[in-house]
């Protein structure tokens, strides 16, 4: 039960994160690639979760993209980190990401990552699509940070 509650909480946020895309589709002239940043728990004690959220995202974006990958013409390239359910270590991939030019970040298996990613996010200007992380704290924590998971 639990994993078809992430499987579709994932589903959502591949949507989510298509319709932030195709907004800003139009905007963009070349077709190059939409980069979007994942962070998330591939190892830790969450690694269950976090394969559960990538087999999802991709499902999604498969399922969303009709299989191209593509939104409006521009492919979507995703860079997966893994942030073993360290918040320091998420905190150092996204600040990576950024630095390489990722406008886009979304993930965070835990609650206590995605409250310390947050505020990065707010800090550069750019969105974050808080994954299955459940705390409500995520709610409203800035403008740059679009909750996607279930509540506590």
């Amino acid at each position: 039960m639990a994993g078809r509650k992430t499987l579709a909480l994932v589903v959502a946020l591949a949507a989510a994160l298509l319709a932030t895309l195709a907004t800003t589709a139009e905007a963009r002239s070349s077709a190059s690639a939409y980069k979007v940043g994942i962070i998330y728990s591939r190892t830790g004690l969450l690694a269950s979760y976090g394969a559960q959220y990538i087999e999802g995202l991709r499902l999604g974006l498969s399922y969303a993209t009709k299989g191209t990958n593509k939104v409006g013409g521009h492919p979507l390239e995703l860079a997966l980190q893994d942030d073993a359910g360290n918040p320091t270590t998420a905190v150092s991939a996204a600040k990576d990401l950024i630095g390489q030019g990722y406008k886009i970040l979304a993930g965070s298996t835990s609650s206590g990552v995605a409250l310390q990613v947050a505020p990065i996010a707010a800090q550069n200007q750019v969105l974050f699509i808080s994954g299955p992380a459940a705390s409500d704290a995520i709610t409203g924590v800035n403008k740059y940070t679009f909750r996607s998971g279930r509540q506590s």
